[in-house]
C-alpha cells in the first residue's frame, strides 16, 4: 500500500467557516482509507488571496511554495497550545515561502477552541479520533511520512 493524504476545500469569501475533506488514500488500490471533514484558515480568511497571510490564511497549495507536495510526519506529537490543545502531526517542510512571505509551523490537528485554524489543517472534533487511528495504523506499518496534496476550488 502506498498512502497519500489529499486536502480539498472550496475557497470563497464567507463570514462562516468553510470546511472541506481530508482523505487518506491507498494509491495502489485507488481506495479511500479514511475521509474526514476539515478546515484550513480562520473565518473570513479562506480566499485564494489569503493563502500567504500568516496565522490566518489556509495552507497554500504546495506549488505556491515551489513544492511538488508536502509531507506529513506520522509521529504524533502533543501540545497545550491554545487552538491545538492535544495531539498533532507535523507538516513538512516546517517553513516555506509563498509570495515572498514566510509560512511556518503548519500541522494537522483537531480544530480545537474557536472554529478555524491559523493556517494548519484542522480536523473537526467528531472526526479527529478516526483520523488519528488511520495515521497510527500507517505508522505501525513502518510509514514515517505520507505525501500531502492540497487543492482548492475557487468559487
Amino acid at each position: 500500500m502506498k498512502p497519500l493524504l489529499f486536502y480539498h476545500c472550496q475557497l470563497r469569501k464567507s463570514s462562516n467557516l468553510l470546511t472541506g475533506r481530508l482523505l487518506l488514500i491507498d494509491t495502489d488500490a485507488t481506495k479511500i482509507i479514511c475521509e474526514v471533514e476539515a478546515c484550513s484558515g480562520a473565518i473570513g480568511h479562506q480566499t485564494v488571496d489569503d493563502l500567504d497571510v500568516v496565522a490566518r490564511g489556509g495552507i497554500p497549495e504546495a506549488s505556491m511554495a515551489g513544492l511538488d507536495h508536502y509531507a506529513v510526519n506520522t509521529v504524533e506529537l502533543s501540545t497545550n497550545l491554545k487552538g491545538i490543545e492535544g495531539e498533532y502531526f507535523n507538516v513538512l517542510p516546517r517553513e516555506f515561502i509563498v509570495n515572498g512571505i514566510k509560512r511556518s509551523l503548519i500541522e494537522i490537528h483537531r480544530d480545537a477552541n474557536a472554529p478555524g485554524t491559523a493556517g494548519c489543517i484542522g480536523v473537526v472534533n467528531a472526526h479527529w479520533q478516526k483520523f488519528r487511528q488511520a495515521i497510527k495504523s500507517q505508522r505501525e506499518r513502518g510509514i514515517k511520512q505520507i505525501p500531502l496534496l492540497v487543492n482548492y476550488s475557487r468559487g
